[in-house]
């Protein structure tokens, strides 16, 4: 899957500057395209049992019981309290944050409730839970690219865009199909596991998505993301940070039938001490994602120091578009970025520095 933000495209380094002089007819005009993107990207019927339904179930990929563990007033912060970017959100309410509408309501409610409730997520995590998981980011990743796809088509019109939109879309829905005959049929150990730790606090982190790592530990790259041949396929691994009512469950497994992290096996990862594993999967996110919620009580020096991490997840933005260079200069760019020996540069919020202190009501 391509690392590419369409939407992007259009901010230029003053955008902000722009958007804040006519701020609140900006906000109408984003308001009614992303109403209009939301029209056109409309499926008829559920992706997981193929019934056609009238309306969409909006559905969260982090369980929302999550999302109230590190909520403050019912608010959590997204990525853009990092970013800064007048065009988004700083702050979301649980009802909307991570949501996608790709199923009916009857399958949200039955297909994913075998690892949504607290009590599976502190027990052995099982192949279903782990096919049910991965569905779920599938089906957030399908979502999203229908979605700028369409704005895609409403706005720029750049057909090397549609391209790749269009191929990563077809290769989120076949991954998806697979993962769910997985489950349909409780086949095991389709998956491979990573990382599997719980740990005995809460942590102002929630995150459960799909990651294509471009490098791995020892800085090879691992996955070409920029490479034009059609055959080549990325492939990702699915990363969950689960913060629960007293402890954190952090995952980390993948496809078996994919060989781009053969080098990465759960005995490798099992030589680091805890900190130091936590610390690569903390970087890993940051690197790679913008579908990170964070707590609110972090403080604004914390969330500084993410940003030069943070932004290079968005090359159209900050001055990193890889399309205009030659492969030997790309692939300099991504050693120098991706490299994961660089993780103590940023705040590692998945150790028990940054844990939630939980109140204990007498």
């Amino acid at each position: 899957m391509r690392i590419i933000n369409p939407i992007e495209l259009a901010i230029s380094k003053e955008f902000n500057e722009k958007f804040e002089c006519n701020k609140v007819e900006n906000r109408k005009n984003i308001n009614a395209l992303q109403r209009k993107v939301r029209e056109n990207a409309k499926r008829e019927s559920c992706l997981f049992c193929g019934r056609k339904f009238d309306g969409f179930c909006n559905s969260h990929t982090i369980p929302d019981f999550i999302l109230r563990n590190i909520a403050v007033d019912g608010k959590i912060r997204t990525m853009n309290s990092v970013l800064n970017i007048k065009l988004y959100d700083e702050e979301k309410g649980i009802r909307n944050a991570g949501t996608f509408r790709q199923i009916c309501k009857k399958c949200d409610g039955e297909v994913f409730k075998i690892y949504e409730e607290e009590l599976a997520l502190k027990n052995i995590i099982t192949d279903r839970m782990m096919y049910a998981i991965a569905m779920k980011n599938y089906l957030k990743m399908i979502d999203k690219r229908y979605l700028e796809i369409e704005r895609n088509n409403l706005t720029f019109q750049i057909d090397s865009i549609r391209e790749v939109k269009d191929t990563d879309l077809q290769e989120y829905l076949d991954a998806f199909e697979k993962t769910k005959r997985y489950y349909k049929l409780n086949k095991k150990h389709k998956y491979r596991m990573i990382v599997d730790k719980l740990l005995d606090y809460r942590v102002p982190v929630a995150f459960q998505s799909t990651v294509a790592l471009i490098m791995d530990l020892k800085g090879n790259i691992i996955n070409d993301v920029y490479c034009a041949e059609r055959s080549y396929r990325v492939e990702e691994l699915h990363i969950c940070v689960f913060s629960l009512s007293q402890n954190t469950r952090v995952l980390m497994f993948v496809n078996r039938d994919y060989k781009h992290y053969d080098s990465l096996t759960k005995n490798q990862m099992e030589k680091f001490s805890l900190n130091e594993l936590l610390s690569i999967i903390n970087y890993i996110i940051f690197l790679y994602s913008e579908d990170v919620y964070l707590g609110c009580d972090l403080s604004e020096d914390t969330l500084k120091q993410l940003f030069p991490v943070c932004k290079i997840s968005l090359p159209e933005i900050y001055q990193n578009n890889y399309f205009d260079k030659s492969k030997s200069e790309i692939d300099k760019i991504l050693r120098r970025d991706y490299d994961l020996r660089k993780r103590k540069d940023i705040p590692n919020l998945l150790s028990e520095k940054y844990k939630i202190v939980i109140e204990n009501n007498i």
